[in-house]
């Protein structure tokens, strides 16, 4: 007997297998419990929106102090070609 060929098909059927096992394995459980969205409450909306508001101001300030360090990292970048251009 041929091992060889016996040992080349295993891999594909074992690949087939496998997925097979991966697809089914998402269809149990009823359908309901898969469609059904969590409840927040008005508490947890309002929380939320203001930790946004939060990060968006904090972003906000990032931003202004990430471009004023750009700038200043630039107004360096080009003193210090101009003193080497002038000695």
């Amino acid at each position: 007997m041929d091992w060889s060929i016996l040992l080349s098909l295993i891999c594909p059927i074992m690949m087939l297998l496998c997925m097979k096992g991966m697809f089914s394995g998402h269809n149990h459980g009823d359908a309901k419990g898969r469609t059904e969205q969590p409840q927040i409450s008005p508490e947890e909306v309002q929380a939320m929106q203001t930790k946004m508001a939060e990060l968006s101001e904090q972003n906000a300030h990032l931003l202004k102090e990430l471009q004023s360090m750009k700038e200043t990292f630039s107004n360096d970048a080009g003193m210090k070609s101009n003193n080497s251009l002038s000695n």
